[in-house]
Protein backbone atom coordinates (compact mmCIF):
# COMPACT_ATOMS: atom_id res chain seq x y z
CA UNK A 1 0.00 0.00 0.00
CA UNK A 2 1.10 3.29 -0.79
CA UNK A 3 0.36 6.80 0.94
CA UNK A 4 0.76 10.12 -1.39
CA UNK A 5 0.61 12.93 1.52
CA UNK A 6 -0.34 16.31 -0.50
CA UNK A 7 1.65 18.49 1.71
CA UNK A 8 -0.24 18.26 4.24
CA UNK A 9 0.18 20.63 7.31
CA UNK A 10 -1.17 18.03 9.80
CA UNK A 11 0.33 15.37 11.20
CA UNK A 12 -0.81 12.93 9.03
CA UNK A 13 2.57 11.54 7.67
CA UNK A 14 3.45 10.97 11.17
CA UNK A 15 0.53 9.04 12.07
CA UNK A 16 0.53 6.47 9.80
CA UNK A 17 4.38 5.82 10.12
CA UNK A 18 3.88 4.89 13.65
CA UNK A 19 0.50 3.18 13.40
CA UNK A 20 1.18 1.33 10.23
CA UNK A 21 4.73 0.93 9.56
CA UNK A 22 4.24 -1.30 6.45
CA UNK A 23 3.20 1.55 4.79
CA UNK A 24 5.08 2.96 1.97
CA UNK A 25 4.78 6.65 2.30
CA UNK A 26 5.46 9.45 -0.49
CA UNK A 27 5.50 12.80 1.10
CA UNK A 28 5.23 15.72 -1.85
CA UNK A 29 6.51 18.85 0.02
CA UNK A 30 3.57 21.24 -1.20
CA UNK A 31 0.18 20.46 -2.50
CA UNK A 32 0.56 19.13 -5.85
CA UNK A 33 -2.52 19.02 -6.91
CA UNK A 34 -4.51 15.90 -7.58
CA UNK A 35 -3.13 14.52 -10.79
CA UNK A 36 0.38 15.07 -10.01
CA UNK A 37 -0.24 13.15 -6.54
CA UNK A 38 -2.04 10.43 -7.89
CA UNK A 39 0.36 9.93 -10.87
CA UNK A 40 3.24 9.41 -8.38
CA UNK A 41 1.80 6.86 -6.18
CA UNK A 42 0.53 5.13 -10.00
CA UNK A 43 4.31 4.88 -10.78
CA UNK A 44 5.61 4.24 -7.66
CA UNK A 45 3.51 0.88 -7.97
CA UNK A 46 3.86 -2.25 -9.95
CA UNK A 47 0.66 -3.92 -9.53
CA UNK A 48 -1.86 -5.59 -11.91
CA UNK A 49 -3.99 -3.48 -10.71
CA UNK A 50 -4.20 -0.09 -8.96
CA UNK A 51 -6.95 1.15 -6.73
CA UNK A 52 -7.05 4.92 -5.66
CA UNK A 53 -8.80 5.89 -2.58
CA UNK A 54 -9.11 9.61 -1.24
CA UNK A 55 -9.15 10.58 2.55
CA UNK A 56 -12.46 11.52 2.76
CA UNK A 57 -13.71 7.57 1.76
CA UNK A 58 -14.82 4.84 4.14
CA UNK A 59 -14.97 1.47 2.50
CA UNK A 60 -16.87 -1.54 3.31
CA UNK A 61 -14.56 -4.53 3.73
CA UNK A 62 -15.48 -6.19 0.34
CA UNK A 63 -15.08 -3.52 -1.92
CA UNK A 64 -11.84 -4.33 -3.12
CA UNK A 65 -12.32 -7.96 -3.63
CA UNK A 66 -15.00 -7.46 -5.34
CA UNK A 67 -13.90 -4.79 -7.62
CA UNK A 68 -10.94 -6.66 -8.44
CA UNK A 69 -13.13 -9.63 -9.37
CA UNK A 70 -14.76 -7.87 -11.92
CA UNK A 71 -11.64 -6.35 -13.36
CA UNK A 72 -10.36 -9.80 -14.02
CA UNK A 73 -13.29 -11.57 -15.57
CA UNK A 74 -13.95 -8.15 -18.14
CA UNK A 75 -11.32 -8.14 -20.48
CA UNK A 76 -12.80 -5.14 -22.58
CA UNK A 77 -12.92 -2.86 -19.06
CA UNK A 78 -10.21 -0.63 -18.06
CA UNK A 79 -11.57 0.65 -15.07
CA UNK A 80 -14.51 -0.59 -12.13
CA UNK A 81 -16.27 1.55 -9.62
CA UNK A 82 -18.52 0.36 -6.84
CA UNK A 83 -21.56 2.34 -4.94
CA UNK A 84 -20.57 4.93 -3.61
CA UNK A 85 -23.01 6.14 -0.44
CA UNK A 86 -23.20 9.44 1.22
CA UNK A 87 -21.35 8.89 4.56
CA UNK A 88 -24.13 10.59 6.95
CA UNK A 89 -27.01 9.31 4.93
CA UNK A 90 -26.03 5.79 3.87
CA UNK A 91 -29.44 4.92 2.00
CA UNK A 92 -28.25 7.92 -0.08
CA UNK A 93 -26.56 7.66 -3.28
CA UNK A 94 -23.04 9.61 -3.72
CA UNK A 95 -21.67 8.46 -6.93
CA UNK A 96 -22.86 5.27 -8.71
CA UNK A 97 -20.53 5.67 -11.56
CA UNK A 98 -20.25 8.69 -13.42
CA UNK A 99 -22.55 9.59 -16.32
CA UNK A 100 -21.67 12.56 -18.91
CA UNK A 101 -24.39 14.06 -19.49
CA UNK A 102 -26.30 15.25 -22.97
CA UNK A 103 -25.01 19.21 -22.58
CA UNK A 104 -21.31 17.24 -22.19
CA UNK A 105 -20.38 17.88 -18.23
CA UNK A 106 -20.10 15.18 -16.67
CA UNK A 107 -21.88 14.39 -12.86
CA UNK A 108 -21.95 11.69 -10.50
CA UNK A 109 -24.25 9.18 -11.65
CA UNK A 110 -27.54 8.89 -9.06
CA UNK A 111 -25.85 11.83 -6.86
CA UNK A 112 -28.61 12.59 -4.40
CA UNK A 113 -30.87 9.48 -5.12
CA UNK A 114 -32.66 7.34 -2.24
CA UNK A 115 -30.77 3.69 -2.84
CA UNK A 116 -32.73 0.53 -4.21
CA UNK A 117 -33.23 -1.93 -6.93
CA UNK A 118 -32.18 0.83 -9.72
CA UNK A 119 -28.99 1.33 -8.26
CA UNK A 120 -28.56 -2.96 -7.61
CA UNK A 121 -27.92 -3.65 -11.20
CA UNK A 122 -24.02 -3.86 -12.68
CA UNK A 123 -23.82 -1.94 -16.19
CA UNK A 124 -21.63 -0.03 -17.83
CA UNK A 125 -20.54 3.45 -17.20
CA UNK A 126 -19.16 6.78 -18.65
CA UNK A 127 -16.66 6.64 -15.71
CA UNK A 128 -15.62 6.93 -12.22
CA UNK A 129 -14.72 8.86 -9.43
CA UNK A 130 -10.84 8.61 -8.96
CA UNK A 131 -11.70 9.07 -5.26
CA UNK A 132 -12.53 5.68 -5.18
CA UNK A 133 -11.84 3.11 -8.14
CA UNK A 134 -9.74 0.45 -9.32
CA UNK A 135 -7.69 0.45 -12.86
CA UNK A 136 -6.03 -1.73 -14.84
CA UNK A 137 -2.05 -0.99 -15.36
CA UNK A 138 -2.42 -2.09 -19.10
CA UNK A 139 -4.75 1.02 -19.40
CA UNK A 140 -2.58 3.18 -18.17
CA UNK A 141 0.34 2.24 -20.36
CA UNK A 142 -1.97 2.85 -23.21
CA UNK A 143 -3.70 5.72 -22.29
CA UNK A 144 -1.42 7.69 -20.13
CA UNK A 145 -1.70 9.01 -16.14
CA UNK A 146 -4.14 11.69 -15.13
CA UNK A 147 -3.29 14.80 -17.14
CA UNK A 148 -1.06 16.80 -14.65
CA UNK A 149 -1.98 20.43 -16.18
CA UNK A 150 -5.88 19.87 -14.78
CA UNK A 151 -4.15 20.12 -11.04
CA UNK A 152 -7.40 19.28 -10.01
CA UNK A 153 -11.20 18.15 -10.53
CA UNK A 154 -11.72 16.59 -14.26
CA UNK A 155 -8.81 15.19 -14.41
CA UNK A 156 -10.29 11.69 -13.50
CA UNK A 157 -13.50 12.98 -16.42
CA UNK A 158 -10.51 13.43 -18.59
CA UNK A 159 -9.27 9.72 -18.65
CA UNK A 160 -12.45 8.42 -18.46
CA UNK A 161 -12.83 9.92 -21.97
CA UNK A 162 -9.31 8.96 -23.24
CA UNK A 163 -10.19 5.89 -22.05
CA UNK A 164 -13.36 5.38 -23.90
CA UNK A 165 -11.77 7.01 -26.92
CA UNK A 166 -9.45 4.15 -27.10
CA UNK A 167 -12.26 1.01 -26.42
CA UNK A 168 -11.56 0.69 -22.63
CA UNK A 169 -15.13 0.20 -20.99
CA UNK A 170 -16.12 1.28 -17.10
CA UNK A 171 -17.99 -1.16 -15.57
CA UNK A 172 -20.23 -0.27 -11.96
CA UNK A 173 -20.01 -3.15 -9.94
CA UNK A 174 -23.55 -1.99 -6.88
CA UNK A 175 -21.41 -4.92 -4.32
CA UNK A 176 -18.56 -2.89 -3.96
CA UNK A 177 -20.08 -0.14 -1.49
CA UNK A 178 -18.17 2.54 0.04
CA UNK A 179 -19.26 6.00 2.03
CA UNK A 180 -17.90 9.50 0.80
CA UNK A 181 -17.67 12.48 2.65
CA UNK A 182 -18.42 14.93 -0.02
CA UNK A 183 -16.48 18.39 0.38
CA UNK A 184 -14.68 17.03 3.23
CA UNK A 185 -11.10 18.62 1.20
CA UNK A 186 -12.65 21.69 -0.87
CA UNK A 187 -15.74 23.46 -0.67
CA UNK A 188 -16.67 23.47 -4.15
CA UNK A 189 -18.15 27.45 -3.48
CA UNK A 190 -14.88 28.24 -3.25
CA UNK A 191 -12.81 30.35 -5.54
CA UNK A 192 -10.25 28.03 -6.02
CA UNK A 193 -12.57 25.35 -7.24
CA UNK A 194 -14.63 27.81 -8.93
CA UNK A 195 -11.38 28.87 -10.92
CA UNK A 196 -10.17 25.13 -11.23
CA UNK A 197 -13.25 23.55 -12.06
CA UNK A 198 -14.46 26.03 -14.85
CA UNK A 199 -10.87 25.94 -16.79
CA UNK A 200 -10.72 22.23 -16.55
CA UNK A 201 -14.03 21.62 -18.30
CA UNK A 202 -13.08 23.34 -21.06
CA UNK A 203 -10.14 21.65 -21.30
CA UNK A 204 -11.67 17.91 -21.45
CA UNK A 205 -13.60 19.33 -24.23
CA UNK A 206 -11.37 20.48 -26.05
CA UNK A 207 -8.69 17.98 -26.12
CA UNK A 208 -11.34 14.90 -26.13
CA UNK A 209 -14.09 15.28 -28.55
CA UNK A 210 -14.00 15.23 -32.27
CA UNK A 211 -15.05 17.99 -33.87
CA UNK A 212 -18.23 16.04 -35.43
CA UNK A 213 -19.11 15.59 -31.61
CA UNK A 214 -18.51 19.10 -30.89
CA UNK A 215 -20.70 20.50 -33.79
CA UNK A 216 -23.50 18.43 -32.71
CA UNK A 217 -23.43 19.32 -29.02
CA UNK A 218 -22.75 22.95 -29.41
CA UNK A 219 -25.78 24.65 -28.44
CA UNK A 220 -26.12 22.26 -24.96
CA UNK A 221 -22.15 22.91 -24.12
CA UNK A 222 -22.59 26.51 -24.95
CA UNK A 223 -25.79 26.99 -22.93
CA UNK A 224 -24.94 25.09 -20.07
CA UNK A 225 -21.28 26.65 -19.66
CA UNK A 226 -23.01 30.19 -19.74
CA UNK A 227 -25.29 29.30 -17.24
CA UNK A 228 -22.66 27.83 -14.90
CA UNK A 229 -20.66 30.85 -14.85
CA UNK A 230 -23.59 32.93 -14.76
CA UNK A 231 -24.50 30.44 -11.37
CA UNK A 232 -20.66 31.34 -10.43
CA UNK A 233 -21.08 34.99 -10.92
CA UNK A 234 -23.97 35.66 -9.08
CA UNK A 235 -22.45 33.59 -6.10
CA UNK A 236 -19.51 36.23 -5.82
CA UNK A 237 -16.73 34.33 -8.06
CA UNK A 238 -17.12 36.16 -11.65
CA UNK A 239 -13.23 37.12 -10.48
CA UNK A 240 -12.77 33.51 -10.79
CA UNK A 241 -14.30 32.59 -13.82
CA UNK A 242 -12.56 35.48 -15.65
CA UNK A 243 -9.35 33.97 -14.23
CA UNK A 244 -10.78 30.34 -15.66
CA UNK A 245 -10.85 31.42 -18.95
CA UNK A 246 -7.35 33.35 -19.22
CA UNK A 247 -5.77 30.14 -18.28
CA UNK A 248 -8.16 28.24 -20.60
CA UNK A 249 -6.48 30.53 -23.47
CA UNK A 250 -3.18 30.11 -22.14
CA UNK A 251 -3.14 26.69 -22.25
CA UNK A 252 -4.78 25.78 -26.01
CA UNK A 253 -1.88 25.53 -27.57
CA UNK A 254 -0.44 22.44 -26.00
CA UNK A 255 -4.10 21.72 -25.62
CA UNK A 256 -4.73 21.22 -28.98
CA UNK A 257 -1.35 19.26 -29.25
CA UNK A 258 -2.39 16.70 -26.99
CA UNK A 259 -5.54 16.56 -28.86
CA UNK A 260 -4.41 15.90 -31.98
CA UNK A 261 -2.50 12.74 -30.49
CA UNK A 262 -5.71 11.26 -28.49
CA UNK A 263 -7.88 11.64 -31.60
CA UNK A 264 -5.14 9.78 -33.32
CA UNK A 265 -5.16 7.04 -31.47
CA UNK A 266 -9.42 6.30 -31.41
CA UNK A 267 -10.54 3.37 -31.41
CA UNK A 268 -14.46 3.50 -31.04
CA UNK A 269 -16.86 5.15 -33.74
CA UNK A 270 -18.73 8.57 -33.45
CA UNK A 271 -21.66 6.47 -33.28
CA UNK A 272 -20.36 4.90 -30.02
CA UNK A 273 -18.97 8.03 -28.42
CA UNK A 274 -22.16 10.37 -28.65
CA UNK A 275 -24.17 7.00 -26.81
CA UNK A 276 -21.83 8.03 -24.03
CA UNK A 277 -24.45 11.44 -23.49
CA UNK A 278 -27.24 10.23 -21.53
CA UNK A 279 -29.91 11.91 -19.44
CA UNK A 280 -29.30 11.63 -15.99
CA UNK A 281 -29.89 8.35 -14.20
CA UNK A 282 -32.62 9.94 -11.92
CA UNK A 283 -34.64 10.39 -15.10
CA UNK A 284 -34.50 6.97 -16.62
CA UNK A 285 -34.86 5.75 -12.97
CA UNK A 286 -38.32 7.60 -13.13
CA UNK A 287 -38.66 6.25 -16.82
CA UNK A 288 -38.24 2.89 -15.32
CA UNK A 289 -40.66 3.15 -13.08
CA UNK A 290 -43.49 4.54 -14.80
CA UNK A 291 -42.61 1.27 -17.53
CA UNK A 292 -42.71 -0.92 -14.42
CA UNK A 293 -46.57 0.21 -13.46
Amino acid sequence: MILVDNGSSDQSVAYVREQHPSVRIIALQENMGFAKAVNAGIRASDSEFVALINNDIELESSWLTNLVEALRTSPDVGAVTGKMLNYYRRDIIDAAGDELSLNGNAGCRGNGEKDGEFYNTQCYVFGACAGAVVYKRSMFNDVGLFDEDFFAWYEDVDLDLRMQLKGYKCLYVPTAVCYHKRGGTVKTSSPFFVRHYTRNNLLYVTKNFPLAIILIKAPRIIVSRIRRWSDHVRGGNGRAVLDALVQFIRMLPATMKKRRKILAGRKVSLRYIGSLFTLPAYRLHQTASKTNK
